[in-house]
């Protein structure tokens, strides 16, 4: 009876020994469960293999880790005739918001000159840039930018009508001249060049606000008048610049 008590003893802890070595066989160890385990079709991640995080909803600021873009086209804003003609200039600053593909979405005026602004903001919506790349991803950015207006032709001033019948233009020289004809009136005007013999040769008619550039050599006249061909100022061309037209 001893003996058998024994042995069914003998079997049932065999029996507990094995139950345990099998739940010990399908727990997960601690380093398995840092890892994720594998399920058909796929796996359960872990921390090392969490995903990126998504890009931004909004543009993010430049600064930091976040580089101003690579600017791959530049314009050059136009003058405002009017602007030139009361001798306006300076820096107009905007804040610009640059979509994923590189081009200017909006700009918006920081830094206000009044006749320039809208002159800059035209400019600066034509610039394209080098995408800005975030976590493999391209995103819009909002970066301040400046543009800067200056004055670099001096005026060439207006004498008056009354010289125009006294006066002739010289033989061509191989000293080269310009003037930029600004039109700040309010009608058009009309550019003729004296010859040698004092006659008038139109060459242009300049819209109101709008802008002519003439060529011509050193001490050559040239007159501009109102639509009825008459005389509002003549202009020698010793030094080139720029003609204001009223």
């Amino acid at each position: 009876m001893r003996a058998a008590g024994v042995r069914r003893s003998s079997v049932f802890f065999a029996a507990v020994i094995a139950a345990g070595l099998i739940c010990l066989a399908v727990r997960p160890s601690a380093q398995n469960r840092g890892q994720g385990s594998r399920v058909p079709g796929g796996s359960v991640s872990g921390p090392d293999s969490a995903p990126p995080p998504p890009p931004p909803s909004g543009a993010v600021r430049v600064g930091g880790e976040i580089r101003p873009p690579t600017k791959t086209q530049d314009v050059r804003p136009v003058y405002p005739p009017i602007a030139q003609a009361a001798r306006v200039q300076g820096v107009v600053i905007l804040e610009t918001t640059i979509g994923p593909d590189g081009t200017v979405r909006d700009a918006r005026v920081l830094r206000s000159i009044p006749m320039l602004d809208q002159a800059a903001v035209d400019a600066v919506k034509q610039w394209q840039f080098a995408p800005t790349m975030l976590n493999g991803a391209p995103v819009p950015v909002m970066m301040t930018v400046t543009v800067n207006f200056t004055l670099d032709d001096p005026e060439v001033p207006a004498r008056p009508c009354a010289e125009e019948a006294s006066m002739k233009s010289p033989a061509p020289t191989t000293t080269q001249r310009f003037i930029q004809f600004v039109n700040a009136s309010a009608t058009p005007r009309k550019v003729y060049w004296l010859d040698a013999a004092g006659e008038r040769k139109l060459y242009q008619t300049v819209a109101s606000g709008a802008t002519y550039r003439q060529d011509t050599f050193a001490g050559h006249v040239w007159v501009v008048t109102d639509e009825r061909d008459v005389c509002t100022a003549v202009y020698l061309a010793t030094t080139g610049g720029q003609a204001t037209l009223r």
